[in-house]
């Protein structure tokens, strides 16, 4: 019943042969739900970047103008993708036959005017960019790197657009390319967003603001194409799928992935674009590298490799609810640095507020996973009557929605707490929308579920509606499946 969404080989196929499966966060609109925001780390590479890594938002200053990376999903490429390469070299630059990777999008943001760079699969993409205070209807146009699925898929949620204002974007190549892979969608987008606009990638004609001009990346397919942003002498390069794998392309740019349309012609276009990267001290952000993915490189022998300087730098201006605490774990995708105990967690609630679970100290808790469309959705009342007739006993639930079995929370935070109040009239904590299981687990359900973290007992999440019993000291106690009805017996 589970929802693998680890990207492999065999699953990375849709509708116009390119399907990127990354662990669902928490749609945080899941990120790095991603709408998840325990920590705050600050990075400055010649500009103020303000990163709030478990929600799945990066905030970067370029001159005027404000610029963000805003995660769909976060997980892994497995080597498999990367056919014919040395073994060796797979072995030596990545782990496990696996290295990290992310679906990332970019907002290019100056007053009221929003330009979306990709749209990724609609995981994560609504909820983390409401959670940066960017609004789908303010979103003016949107540029297409390319039009693999893992790019273009958040155009829409079903049949409905989710930028029901803005033009959409790409090269005449590439909607050549589109065309022919998969008409009915490019029917659609036209039907929904009116007549594509093209981009000219000669590296001079603007692209809706003067700050912005295209760069010819050719390879990956046959209209790939790169972004170039530019305010007061700093630069942003958005390099689309430039490479998969930051690991292994950038000591290696010269191996392709079986994604790259002409791999000869994408290794060329790699070595040609890094090293123009280099040379002109280009900031590089890419769709796949692990998230927040602002980097500087470096030559190293025939590749490349990262320079990273980290500094506290706080621009004044921040997403909404940005969290402040310096919990250890700033990235869920490598949950091994979790906290023991539960309550050095903090996560957010439904309205994106901190909460401390320290603050539950002395009082039993049940937590559980939710979801509006399942059915054991009717165990809302049935949690409600719990947490009525026990409240005054120090006891408490939290309940954390997750889209992770059959995409059964497909709504944003906000949609989530409007179907409890009205279906439910529910009184109980809600959180912030999360992944509880997967590679995207959100660290205190990596708590919940492994022996090693909560010293108890070993219990993966099975479905909808799972409980976990902790004591009024913090202990893990007990898990109760998820068709165990909520009642006063389970205490």
């Amino acid at each position: 019943m589970k929802t693998n969404l680890n990207l492999t080989l065999t699953r990375l196929r849709n509708e116009n042969n390119i399907l990127t499966n990354l662990s669902s966060f928490i749609n945080l609109r899941i990120v790095f739900i991603v709408t998840i925001n325990l920590l705050t780390i600050f990075i400055t590479m010649h500009a103020s970047t303000t990163i709030y890594a478990e929600s799945g938002i990066a905030k970067y200053k370029v001159g005027d103008l404000d610029f963000y990376c805003i995660q769909d999903a976060a997980g892994e490429m497995n080597n498999s993708i990367f056919a014919g390469a040395d073994r060796e070299i797979l072995k030596k630059y990545t782990q496990n036959g696996k290295s990290k990777s992310s679906v990332s999008t970019f907002v290019i943001k100056r007053n009221k005017k929003s330009i979306l760079i990709d749209t990724g699969n609609g995981n994560a993409l609504l909820d983390n960019l409401a959670a940066a205070g960017i609004k789908t209807d303010e979103i003016g146009d949107i540029l297409l790197t390319h039009t693999h699925g893992d790019h273009v898929s958040g155009l829409f949620n079903g049949t409905k657009p989710n930028f029901p204002n803005a033009n959409v974007w790409l090269t005449a190549d590439e909607l050549k390319f589109w065309q022919a892979s998969n008409n009915a969608l490019v029917q659609k987008t036209i039907k929904s967003y009116g007549e594509l606009k093209i981009i000219t990638p000669d590296e001079k004609t603007q692209i809706v603001l003067p700050e912005i001009t295209a760069i010819d990346a050719t390879g990956h397919t046959p209209g790939h194409v790169a972004f170039l942003v530019e305010s007061k002498g700093q630069k942003i390069f958005v390099a689309g799928d430039l490479l998969h794998s930051a690991s292994l392309q950038f000591p290696h740019p010269e191996i392709s992935s079986v994604y790259d349309n002409n791999p000869k012609q994408a290794a060329d276009i790699r070595k040609k674009l890094l090293t123009r990267t280099v040379k002109e001290k280009w900031i590089f952000t890419s769709a796949h590298i692990p998230f927040p993915g602002f980097i500087n490189l470096e030559t190293d022998g025939d590749g490349f490799k990262i320079i990273s300087v980290t500094k506290n730098n706080q621009p004044n201006n921040q997403p909404n609810n940005p969290t402040k605490n310096t919990t250890k774990n700033n990235d869920n995708t490598n949950a091994d640095n979790v906290e023991k105990s539960f309550y050095d967690f903090t996560v957010n609630d439904i309205d994106g507020n901190e909460f401390p679970l320290r603050k539950l100290k002395g009082k039993k808790i049940l937590v559980v996973n939710i979801a509006s469309k399942c059915g054991l959705t009717p165990q809302y009342k049935d949690l409600q009557e719990l947490y009525e007739t026990q409240k005054n006993e120090n006891f408490i639930i939290i309940a954390f929605p997750a889209n992770d079995f059959a995409k059964q929370e497909p709504g944003t935070n906000a949609e989530i707490k409007d179907f409890c109040n009205k279906n439910y009239n529910v009184t109980f904590p809600i959180m912030t929308k999360i992944s509880v299981t997967g590679n995207n687990i959100h660290p205190i359900y990596k708590w919940l579920t492994e022996k090693k973290y909560n010293g108890v007992a070993d219990a993966p999440v099975q479905w909808n509606f799972q409980k976990f019993l902790i004591d009024e000291n913090g202990k893990w106690i007990k898990s109760i499946p998820p068709k165990t009805k909520p009642t006063k017996n389970i205490l």
